[in-house]
């Protein structure tokens, strides 16, 4: 069963993946998203995705902004559900690889967490300090 998905956040964060998914894949993704500053209240973001899997007969994956915020306290509810999954910690790279795992069908808990995994991984810190403690590394091993 292929994957729908869903990017949801506080403020237009979840549209702006959404648009940079679009400069970087076209528009040949299958994901949407859904930000906190066009509706009331994280039940009203719930509802439409709901709305959507009575629809679609897809495996949901669900990508919020914050763990323990408002949104992903709403839709962690949804994990009821068999073929939902709801990761935190929205960035570029994590929609990216999601999106490109759209039609698998084996192993998905696995790969979802390799992707959240790299994802955590592409998150590193550069500062003259932390530069003049490496000196001994080559350019090469910087950048």
């Amino acid at each position: 069963m292929a994957q729908k998905i869903i990017l949801a956040s506080h403020g237009s964060l979840a549209e702006g993946m959404i648009t940079a998914m679009d400069m970087i894949l076209g528009k040949n993704h299958d994901a949407i998203g859904f930000g906190l500053d066009k509706y009331e209240h994280p039940d009203c973001i719930s509802k439409k995705i709901v709305d959507l899997m009575e629809q679609l007969d897809k495996t949901f994956v669900i990508v919020t902004d914050i763990k323990g915020g408002s949104v992903y306290n709403e839709l962690i509810k949804l994990c009821v559900k068999p073929n939902v999954y709801v990761l935190s910690g929205m960035n570029l790279s994590m929609c990216l690889e999601l999106q490109m795992l759209a039609d698998a069908t084996e192993n998905l808990v696995e790969k979802i967490e390799a992707i959240a995994e790299n994802s955590k991984q592409g998150i590193e810190v550069f500062c003259l300090e932390k530069l003049n403690q490496n000196k001994e590394l080559e350019d090469d091993e910087l950048w």
